[in-house]
This record gives C-alpha cells, sequence and structure tokens, in this order.
C-alpha cells in the first residue's frame, strides 16, 4: 500500500509546477515554524522573541502567498489587491524582526525602528485607498518565463510614488539593525557578540538582499517577479536555529538547577541532621551539669566522711540517698530529651506547683548557700494543677533559678522571688525575678536562641531548651523587658483539666 500512496504523492507534485512547490513549501514551512514559536512560548519559555518569532514567521507566510498569488493574477485590478495585501503582510515581519533584534541583543535604536515601522504603516493604509480613489494607479501587467513557466510581473513604472514610501521604510530598518548590531558589538558582552555576529549580521544581509532585489525591480532595472520571501527564508531559518539553540540552553540550565537544588536539599537535610545532633549535645551536656555536679559533691563528702575513725553512718546514707535522686533525674533528663528530640508525644499530667518550686529550692539548696541567695516564694490564691511534664518543667525552673543565682554572684546581697498566681481560668503564670545587674541590650536580642549567652563560659543552651520545652507544653515563656531593678522571666502554662484529672 505504502509504494501505491509515495507514487501518488511523487506524480501529483510532478504534475505541479515549480513555482507552485517551491512557494508552498516556504508558507508551510513559515506556517509550522510560527506554531513552534507559539509553542515554545506556551510552554514557558517566556521570552518576547518567540512572540517576535511567531509574528515575522507569518509575515513571510503573508508575503509568500502574495508573491505566488502575483504571479498567478490575470488583470490589474487583482495585481493590484494583491500588492496592497502584501505590504501589511511585510510590515508584520518587519515588526516581528524589531521584536526579536530588542529582545535577543538587547539594544538599538528606537527612533529609527519606529520610522521604519511607521512609514511603511503610512504606505500600507495610503496605497489601498489613493488606489480605490484612483483605478488609473492600478499597476500594468507584463508576462515573462520564470522558472519553464509564463508568470505575471509589475510594470513598476505604472505604479504611484507612494509605493517608494516602502524603499523609505527598508533604508530605516537597514539603518536600525546597523545600529543594534554595532552597541551589541560594542557591549563586550559574550552572548551579545555572538547573536550581532550570526543573528544581527544575517538579518541585515537578507534585508539589504530583499530591499536591493524590490529596488530593482520597482526601478525597471531587471524585468522579475518579487522575490522578497526567499531571502527572507533564510532569516527564518538562522532565527529557527537561535531559538532551538536558546530552548536547549534553557533546557540545559533547568537542569542544572533542579541537579543543584537536589544537591542543596540533601546538604540541608544532612545539615538539619547534624544540627539536631549538635543540639542534642549541647542540651544533653547543659542539662546534666547540675545533677552530676551534685552527684561529685556528694560523693566527695562520702569520701571525706569515710576517712574519719568513726565515719557518721546515717549522714552517709543519707548522702547515698541524694546521689541516687540525682542519678535518676540524669536519667529522666536523658529520656525526656531523647523523647522531645525524636517528636515522641510528651507524657502530661497534672503538676503541683507548690512541689514543682519546693523540689526545685530544695535541689539548689546546696548552691544558693555557697552564693549567699535568698529565694522568697508568693503563691497567690487556691491554684489548680498546670497540665505538664514534671521532669521538664522542673528542668526549665531549675534553669530559670540557676541563671537569676550566677546574676546574683556579683550581688552582695542577692534575692530571687517566685510569684505564681492565676491570671485566668485556664491559665497558670510564674515570674522569676532577681535583684542582679539585668541584661545587655544585644543580648535580649538573641536571649533564647541557642549559644546566645551573657556568660563568659556558658553555653547558651539553657534557655533556649527551656523555651523548646515549653512551647511543647502549649506555653509561654518570655522575658519583662520593662522590668528595671534586675531580670524577670514569665512562664504561663495551661492549667489541668478537672474532668481529665478526675478521670485519670
Amino acid at each position: 500500500m505504502l509504494p501505491f500512496i509515495s507514487t501518488a504523492i511523487v506524480c501529483g507534485l510532478l504534475a505541479m509546477s515549480l513555482i507552485t512547490i517551491f512557494w508552498t513549501a516556504i508558507i508551510t514551512l513559515c506556517l509550522t515554524i510560527s506554531i513552534l514559536q507559539v509553542s515554545f512560548w506556551q510552554y514557558g519559555f517566556r521570552h518576547a522573541a518567540y512572540l517576535g518569532g511567531a509574528l515575522a514567521m507569518l509575515g513571510v507566510a503573508g508575503t509568500a502567498v502574495a508573491e505566488l498569488l502575483l504571479m498567478r493574477s490575470a488583470d490589474s485590478s487583482t495585481a493590484f489587491l494583491i500588492l496592497s495585501l502584501a505590504n501589511p503582510a511585510i510590515l508584520m515581519f518587519l515588526v516581528g524582526l524589531t521584536i526579536i533584534v530588542r529582545s535577543m541583543l538587547g539594544t538599538g535604536s528606537l527612533l529609527l525602528a519606529g520610522l521604519a515601522i511607521g512609514i511603511r504603516l503610512v504606505a500600507s493604509i495610503l496605497i489601498p485607498v489613493m488606489g480605490t480613489e484612483n483605478p488609473v494607479q492600478a499597476p500594468v501587467l507584463s508576462r515573462i518565463r520564470f522558472l519553464g513557466e509564463s508568470i505575471s510581473v509589475v510594470d513598476a513604472g505604472s505604479l504611484s510614488s507612494l509605493w517608494y514610501m516602502n524603499e523609505i521604510g527598508n533604508l530605516f530598518f537597514i539603518l536600525f539593525i546597523i545600529d543594534a548590531c554595532m552597541r551589541a558589538w560594542l557591549s563586550k558582552d559574550p552572548e551579545k557578540r555572538r547573536l550581532a555576529g550570526s543573528l544581527g549580521v544575517s538579518i541585515l544581509l537578507f534585508a539589504l538582499l530583499a530591499s536591493s532585489w524590490g529596488f530593482l525591480v520597482n526601478h525597471q532595472i531587471i524585468r522579475a517577479p518579487y522575490l522578497v520571501s526567499i531571502p527572507f527564508m533564510l532569516v527564518v531559518l538562522v532565527l529557527l536555529r537561535e531559538s532551538l539553540l536558546q530552548v536547549s540552553r534553557t533546557e540545559t540550565r533547568k537542569k542544572m538547577a533542579e541537579n543543584e537544588i537536589v544537591r542543596l536539599r540533601s546538604r540541608l537535610h544532612h545539615s538539619q541532621r547534624v544540627s539536631l545532633l549538635g543540639h542534642l549535645s549541647s542540651t544533653l551536656s547543659h542539662e546534666l551539669t547540675q545533677p552530676l555536679g551534685a552527684i561529685l559533691r556528694n560523693a566527695e563528702a562520702v569520701e571525706l566522711s569515710l576517712k574519719h575513725k568513726t565515719p557518721d553512718l546515717q549522714q552517709i546514707s543519707h548522702i547515698v540517698q541524694d546521689i541516687k535522686r540525682d542519678d535518676q533525674r540524669a536519667m529522666q533528663i536523658i529520656s525526656k530529651m531523647r523523647s522531645m528530640f525524636s517528636r515522641h508525644p510528651i507524657r502530661f499530667e497534672p503538676v503541683r506547683m507548690e512541689e514543682l518550686i519546693g523540689n526545685a529550692i530544695s535541689l539548689l539548696q546546696h548552691d544558693l548557700k555557697g552564693h549567699s541567695v535568698a529565694i522568697k516564694t508568693a503563691l497567690k490564691g487556691d491554684l489548680p494543677a498546670v497540665r505538664g511534664d514534671a521532669t521538664l518543667l522542673q528542668q526549665v525552673l531549675l534553669n530559670l533559678l540557676g541563671n537569676a543565682m550566677e546574676a546574683l554572684s556579683v550581688m552582695d546581697e542577692g534575692n530571687i522571688w517566685i510569684e505564681v498566681w492565676k491570671p485566668s481560668s485556664r491559665t497558670i503564670e510564674l515570674t522569676v525575678s532577681d535583684n542582679g545587674p539585668g541584661m545587655d541590650e544585644d543580648i535580649k536580642e538573641c536571649l533564647f536562641e541557642p549559644f546566645c549567652s551573657a556568660k563568659a563560659m556558658g553555653m547558651g543552651m539553657g534557655l533556649a531548651i527551656s523555651r523548646t520545652i515549653v512551647a511543647a507544653h502549649h506555653g509561654r515563656l518570655w522575658l519583662d523587658e520593662h522590668y528595671t531593678r534586675g531580670a524577670r522571666f514569665h512562664l504561663v502554662l495551661n492549667v489541668w483539666d478537672d474532668e481529665v484529672m478526675s478521670r485519670g
């Protein structure tokens, strides 16, 4: 079946004239490239050059249609109508080329381009109007042999002088292309120089060729048909090459950008894991310092007691109980931190604030004496339990009290005030205040960020960890910036639901 189809196509082509085949091929190619240019635009290559290319291709296709029909025309009125329609097609081509040059080279005199397009636009309007009002201006046709057959050509001497406005417009367009190429070359931009040498010079040469041919025909130097579309087809091929090259480069850049995003995302995930590991390590180091220090001091106390001839076994027993308690608290800290950083749910339970405060003060009793610091508490009203994890909340309170003690180490007489009250039916608020030197403004800005510390040997993790714990409890922790007698921190927690508490 295929050989018969092929034979039929070949026979059909042979029956057609070379002129029909050639100009039909030009029209088909230009329309195809025009659709391709629009497809590039819609696909995502939002560059004005593609819209200019589509417009230029339509202009060349329209010009080729006019040339073919003109060679086949049989009377002057038909020839005049075809010539009148050719002008807008060439104007469309010039507008498309102007858009391409301006968008790809990024330069070119808008004045010259405006004059070229404006003059041809005026000619496109005036020629049909004047020809309609004065039929005498219709062109005279004659017959010549071209590509083996007889065709019609226009006797240019019969044309109105308005037709020569097109030559003036062509001259301004050529000057525009020369100006754009020179500016792009002088910019010393490698890409613009390449485009000026390939696309710009190609457009210039083919525009000169088309204009020169039209000039020779118009002034009867040669008797031939108008062949504007043929040199413009060479521009079409150069433009198609540049368009495909631009698409290829854009796709390559897009692929490289996607690969870079994948690489950066991988590095980001790795950095996040390293950051989390470092944060967890710093957290454990910071939070375990107090219980491990207490264990060390109690172990030293046992060692001193055992050096006596008659050691106080009851006191040693109490110290050992303290060591066990501090060891259990260290284990609880490790367990809770693992749970928090692995995003396991925190086990909430009713926590009494008076018990929380009492346990914290008991754990810090030795340090309070060493720093000569007194703690005063004020629990206002009948306070319900809060919803939280006792171990984690105790770490927050111990951190606030520990910071206050260290701030008061430079004071002759240090005081810490702990106040608790119920500001609303659903929340409990606790404040920790001291009469220390306060904080510098630059420290306040990063106070709750990791590794921000006012202490010379501080790790800057305590308050960052505390805020993380409080946030996990759906509470709030902040510094009172209006407090001027030292430092005051506010902690707000949610009240334990009575119904949940009774079921628990």
